[in-house]
C-alpha cells in the first residue's frame, strides 16, 4: 500500500493503475492521496483593512474591493460580517471549528471518561468537550 501510494504522490502512476497494479482499493488511495486542487489565496492584511473600510463607507461593493485590493472575495465577506475595528477584525483566523473523530471518541470510552460522574449521558456537547479538554492535557504534557 505504502509503495502505491508513493507512486501517486509522485505521479509515476495514476490512482486507478496503481490500484490494479499493488492492488489496493481505490478508494482506499482516494483516502490517503488526496492532492489540493485549490491553493489557498493570501492576502495582506493591511490590503484588507482597507477593503473592510471601504465596504464599511459604502464606498464599494463586496466584488469590486476584493479585486482593487487583491484580497479574497470570500474571505473579505466573512470578515466585514464580524463587528469591531478593522484592526482587531484582520487579526482573527478564519478556519474550520474544532472537529473530533470517532477514533478519539472510541479511546474516551475506553478509559471511562464518561463515567465519572460528571458526565453521564453521552451528548456530542460532552464529547466535544471531553476532546478539547484533552488536547490541551496532551499539549501541556508536551510543553512540561
Amino acid at each position: 500500500m505504502k509503495q502505491a501510494i508513493e507512486h501517486v504522490k509522485a505521479n509515476l502512476m495514476g490512482y486507478r493503475e496503481a490500484s490494479r497494479h499493488f492492488n489496493v482499493p481505490l478508494s482506499t488511495l482516494y483516502c490517503f492521496c488526496r492532492i489540493r486542487r485549490a491553493t489557498r489565496n493570501t492576502w495582506n492584511a493591511e490590503c484588507m483593512r482597507e477593503a473592510i473600510e471601504c465596504i464599511r463607507s459604502k464606498r464599494m461593493g463586496y466584488k469590486k474591493a476584493a479585486l482593487l485590493y487583491g484580497v479574497p472575495r470570500t474571505t473579505l465577506y466573512r470578515l466585514c460580517q464580524l463587528h469591531g475595528p478593522a484592526e482587531e477584525i484582520v487579526k482573527t483566523k478564519l478556519g474550520r471549528p474544532f472537529h473530533f473523530t470517532y477514533g478519539g471518541i472510541r479511546q474516551i470510552k475506553r478509559k471511562k471518561f464518561l463515567h465519572n460522574g460528571h458526565y453521564k449521558r453521552t451528548t456530542r456537547k460532552n464529547l466535544k468537550r471531553l476532546m478539547m479538554i484533552k488536547s490541551v492535557v496532551e499539549k501541556w504534557a508536551k510543553i512540561a
